[in-house]
């Protein structure tokens, strides 16, 4: 190591060059990195789709899940699969264990359903099997408006806008939600049908055939050939009123006899709405590789473009951004992580009191972070939340060799040696402490990084920017600091007068500090007992916060100011009544101060993963906050639920709006568990009603729910075969009069629309509209439905759940000012001392209280590595397997300021903070690695053990104070948690200063004693083993 500090120091064009092209990557590099929200997380989860039209859950259930679960539960490294049966279909996932190499399970699964779909009905269509994504979410929603209406709106988006946008380069698919669809509509007359005995299906067909461009081949003329085309396409409306159609009887009668043709809109299945303002939403999700801010930005340039185009046409105005939100996090955890580097540089400039040697150290900082964005780019991570509260966490600490490294040369300026030679040397002494130090740092990070579990893929890109960040201010202090000593400082003259202006500047800058310090100090030394029983009391003190009352959450909230009231009204509901009851809580939520736009999707059960389905009992409406509002955000909810808390006969979940990595689940629920239906239902009653009655509970809610009531026809097929009719098509025509079907499209002004087929509203109201269906036999007479069909009223579950191949109903539940753990704990209790469960049926605790419980088990075990990693590093440097255990001793030490610093600032125990912990083992040990190493060098040099603690104290005190005020004061702005995405790292600043805060105080004090209680162990172990072996008794 001294052969390269000399050549960095004898080389200082060199090093200059080589920072230059080091900083130049760096900035490249930067530009070039691709920016999200959070790091690309790999979700080991596959999820298989079967449609199944017009079949109910419980014949999905056992013709489809089934069948499908037991092939994929067979497949290698699946832990759970859960499934979802509802009326035409059958959804499954199937989670496998973190690390399992998904192409090749996707292969396997895709072989066993192929063995099974032979046995799946024929109906049925094939599986699709896909592989789970977090980024399928929504990243754009835009509002579009027209003066000439919604409908024109519409064309225009379909016809223009979608098509641009879609060849966005990183746009995976665009969708359009609260549109008006233009469709020459069939409306047919029962009684008509009925009368000339006829069924929709027969009108379909003929429709169909009549508009028809054919190719007739060629005709040769002469010398020349003619192409023959038979052209019956339809051209105009009129056109197609008047196709005849050939009745039973052989007679002819016109469409427009037996129905209503009319130019209208499709009948609209979700409506959209922005502050009031009825208006077509554009939706846009990305390609989960795409850089989330270079596809917004692309996607606005073409918004902007066509709005020039199209002029007063439409007006485009937006909505909902994530890329916004992301800049915004990122631009604030920059200027924290900015703000922390300033603070660290006056803490510097404070101790030394010299522009020149404030300088050089700060140099370390920029140099370093510009190093690390090449790293973060050739390591294809991301600049995101996780990445960047990582960046700014090692602000502080990237000045801590560079400190080290620049006190030891100022210790050898002042011995006399000149500025070359203290460079060299003052590097050389303290290159394998500052080395270790960095390496306890990083290696804490090792057993994070082979964790497998959803917290620590959230986290492993801050521990390799952290890793990143500190190998690189590690680089910059062997080889940049030195050099730059070298050249630009010349701290003192002569050995006299650099005695002189280091007692002057030790009375300026320590004073009465160091004078308590060695006070201090020689009180511990010859109190050793006392110094540990206070130390031990410290400890036991540390505990006490757990039991006042530290809350926990699996993970902490970013800060978004947005939050969305979802609303379910009774099954059936349609959605005029969904959209007048969109209208009184929108009403209600804009009163709220400080509110900026509230907007709404009716008929939808909102966006999550891969989009939205379609529910006309159901809407979602959400409101975004202005960002400067300073009302915290459970106030917020607290205030929404109590405006729309009296509206009659919905049901109601008011929730932040939440785009984490964790998927937004609820906070606590329920798994019950068993075979039959009717009492699982009763079961999850009986527990969401002891829920509810627990203070603090919000949004008590179940996933059963009892079917809407529905009709279920079957076939005689004896008689059906007799008239020559198959199921499908009695089915379709069912299905044309009742639900409508496209039977073929119509151009009109060059735009093509379809044609749409059904009964006229009123004759598809009431179950005696079905006697009125005819269907057309195989020899053409018409024969009544109720010849052929069954009709039976029936009722069961809109879907079924299950998980591992078993029943399951869900009770879900969110808190409001409670400890998460704690209400866990207290409703499980609950529910096993007041629910009886039947053999066979049992219950579990889900939801982020397992990932919560999961996650914590994983990082105690990460923590517990880390220590042990740490110990090794320690050892190897010292040689030594007693002296590592002196400075393993801040690490309960720090327990104090880790529980009272989360308890006194309100901050929860959660992912974040116990990462913090984990950091923390790795950085509380510097110090006393300097202090112990400093001992060390001392006794060498032939001081007694006492003249070294002594003596080490007050010299490595600077440092030692630099260090941790500089990481501490570093953090500040990160603890403070405020702008958009601060919340996320708070907690890990917080247990990281009040960790280091306390533990550098005991450090100084505490360290040495145990040290020397730990050497006279070691020394009486080897006497005893000396006499036992008939040595000579050792004598040090």
């Amino acid at each position: 190591m001294q052969k390269l500090i000399e050549l960095c120091v004898r080389r200082p064009v060199g090093v200059l060059i080589f920072v230059l092209f080091a900083v130049t990557i760096g900035a490249v590099s930067l530009s070039l990195v691709k920016m999200d929200l959070y790091p690309d997380i790999d979700f080991p989860a596959i999820m298989v789709m079967t449609t199944y039209e017009g079949v109910g859950p419980e014949e999905i259930e056992n013709s489809i899940t089934r069948p499908l679960e037991e092939a994929i539960s067979a497949v290698p490294n699946v832990k759970k699969v859960t499934s979802t049966s509802s009326q035409g279909n059958s959804v499954i996932t199937a989670e496998c264990n973190y690390g399992t190499d998904m192409d090749f399970t996707n292969l396997k699964m895709r072989e066993r359903i192929d063995l099974v779909k032979r046995y799946l009905p024929e109906d049925a269509e094939d599986p699709l099997i896909f592989k789970m994504d977090p980024a399928m979410i929504p990243i754009v929603f835009w509002g579009m408006s027209s003066p000439k209406g919604l409908a024109e709106a519409t064309r225009l988006a379909e016809d223009k806008i979608k098509p641009r946008l879609e060849r966005v380069p990183g746009v995976a698919s665009v969708s359009l939600s609260g549109g008006l669809t233009r469709e020459i509509q069939i409306l047919l007359s029962a009684n008509k049908l009925a009368f000339y005995k006829i069924d929709p299906t027969y009108v379909k067909q003929a429709i169909a055939q009549e508009n028809l461009n054919l190719p007739g081949g060629v005709v040769r003329e002469g010398r020349n050939e003619l192409t023959v085309r038979t052209l019956g396409e339809f051209k105009t409306v009129a056109e197609l009123q008047n196709i005849k159609l050939t009745l039973p009887s052989g007679a002819q009668v016109p469409l427009q006899e037996l129905a209503e043709v009319k130019d209208a809109y499709h009948e609209r299945k979700q409506l959209s709405r922005i502050n009031g303002d009825e208006s077509l939403m554009i939706i846009l999700m990305k390609e989960s590789d795409a850089n989330t801010v270079l596809v917004t930005r692309e996607v606005r340039k073409a918004l902007s473009e066509l709005q020039g185009q199209l002029g007063k046409q439409v007006s485009i105005h937006k909505v909902f951004e994530q890329a916004e939100f992301i800049e915004s996090s990122l631009k604030n955890v920059a200027q924290n992580a900015i703000m922390g580097g300033l603070l660290a540089v006056i803490i510097l400039f404070f101790f030394l009191r010299s522009f020149r040697s404030t300088l050089v150290i700060s140099a370390a900082i920029p140099i370093s972070i510009i190093i690390t964005f090449a790293m973060i780019y050739f390591s294809k991570l991301t600049l995101n939340l996780v990445s960047m509260g990582g960046l700014a966490l090692g602000v502080g600490m990237l000045v801590d060799n560079a400190i080290v490294v620049l006190e030891s040369i100022h210790r050898y300026r002042e011995e006399g040696h000149n500025a070359l030679e203290s460079a060299i040397k003052g590097t050389s002494e303290v290159g394998l402490a500052i080395t270790a130090s960095t390496l306890t740092t990083i290696i804490v990070f090792a057993p994070v990084l082979f964790v497998e579990d959803i917290s620590a893929q959230i986290f492993r890109e801050m521990a390799y920017v952290v890793s990143f960040s500190l190998t690189a201010s590690l680089v910059v202090a062997l080889t940049v600091i030195p050099t730059l000593s070298a050249k630009v400082m010349n701290f003192i003259r002569t050995p006299k007068a650099a005695s002189a202006k280091l007692a002057e500047e030790g009375e300026l800058r320590l004073g009465k500090v160091e004078w308590i310090y060695r006070t201090m100090l020689h009180w511990a030394v010859q109190h050793r007992g006392k110094t540990v029983l206070l130390a031990l009391l410290c400890f036991i003190l540390g505990i006490v916060p757990f039991f006042l009352g530290i809350k926990t959450e699996f993970m902490p909230s970013i800060g978004q100011k947005e939050f969305s009231v979802e609303f379910e009204l009774p099954l059936g509901t349609n959605l005029t009544v969904t959209d007048g009851m969109a209208r009184k809580i929108e009403t209600s939520l804009r009163k709220m101060a400080d509110v900026e736009m509230v907007y709404s999707i009716i008929g939808s059960s909102g966006f999550g993963f891969g989009g939205s389905s379609e529910e006309s009992e159901k809407g979602t409406v959400y409101v975004t906050m202005r960002k400067d509002t300073k009302t915290p955000m459970e106030e917020l909810l607290d205030q929404a639920r109590q405006r729309v808390k009296g509206l009659p006969g919905v049901k109601l979940k008011v929730q932040e709006s939440d785009n984490g990595p964790s998927g937004g689940g609820a906070p606590l629920v329920v798994n019950i568990e068993g075979p039959e239906l009717a009492v699982l239902e009763r079961l999850s009653e009986s527990i969401r009603q002891i829920v509810a009655k627990i203070p603090g509970t919000r949004d008590v809610d179940t996933n059963w729910q009892t079917g809407r009531p529905e009709l279920r026809i079957t076939i005689n097929r004896e008689r059906a075969n007799a008239y020559g009719l198959s199921a499908a098509a009695i089915g379709n025509a069912i299905q044309t009069a009742f639900s409508g079907s496209v039977a073929s499209q119509i151009r009109l002004a060059g735009e093509e629309y379809d044609i749409f087929l059904q009964f006229q509203p009123h004759d598809r109201q009431v179950l005696a509209d079905l006697e009125k269906l005819h269907l057309r036999s195989g020899t053409g007479a018409a024969v009544p439905l109720k010849e052929v069909v069954n009709l039976i009223p029936a009722k069961g579950p809109t879907q079924i759940t299950r998980e591992n191949q078993t029943r399951q109903v869900q009770v879900s539940a969110k808190f409001v000012g409670r400890d998460l753990g704690k209400m866990a704990n207290l409703i499980e209790q609950r529910i096993r001392s007041e629910v009886i469960f039947p053999n066979n049926y049992s219950f579990s605790m889900g939801g982020q209280v397992k990932d919560m419980q999961d996650s914590n088990s994983a990082l105690l075990i990460a923590f517990v590595l880390a220590v042990l990693f740490v110990y090794m590093v320690i050892a190897v440097q010292y040689e030594n397997l007693i002296h590592p255990l002196a400075i393993m001793g801040t690490l309960p030490l720090s327990l104090f300021g880790v529980s009272w610093s989360l308890f006194l600032t309100g901050q929860s125990l959660n992912v974040t903070s116990m990462i913090g912990v984990i950091m923390l083992a790795g950085i509380v040990v510097n110090n006393a690695i300097v202090l112990v190493d400093y001992i060390e060098t001392l006794r060498s040099r032939g001081l007694s053990r006492r003249e070294a603690i002594l003596k080490a104290g007050p010299t490595r005190l600077r440092p030692v104070l630099m260090t941790a005020l500089t990481t501490i004061l570093g953090l500040v702005p990160l603890a403070v948690g405020q702008g958009d995405g601060g919340m996320l790292n708070a907690s890990l600043a917080v247990v990281v200063i009040g960790g280091l805060s306390f533990c550098t105080l005991l450090t100084l004090v505490a360290i040495p004693v145990i040290y020397s209680l730990l050497d006279d162990l070691a020394a009486w172990t080897r006497r005893a083993v000396f006499r036992r072996t008939g040595a000579a008794e050792y004598h040090r």
